[in-house]
C-alpha cells in the first residue's frame, strides 16, 4: 500500500469538513481518497 501526501488544498478541505462534523470516511469520500476495497473494511 502506497502513501500519497496531502496537498495544502486537501489539508484545508479536511480541516473545514472536520469542523463541519463530517466523519473521516465521509471526508475521504469527498476527497476521493476513501478505500472502497475489501481490505479497507477488514474486521479486526
Amino acid at each position: 500500500m502506497s502513501y500519497t501526501h496531502l496537498s495544502q488544498d486537501e489539508r484545508y478541505k479536511i480541516q473545514h469538513l472536520h469542523g463541519g462534523g463530517f466523519s473521516a470516511h465521509e471526508i475521504g469520500v469527498e476527497l476521493k481518497r476513501a478505500g472502497d476495497d475489501d481490505q479497507s473494511r477488514a474486521s479486526t
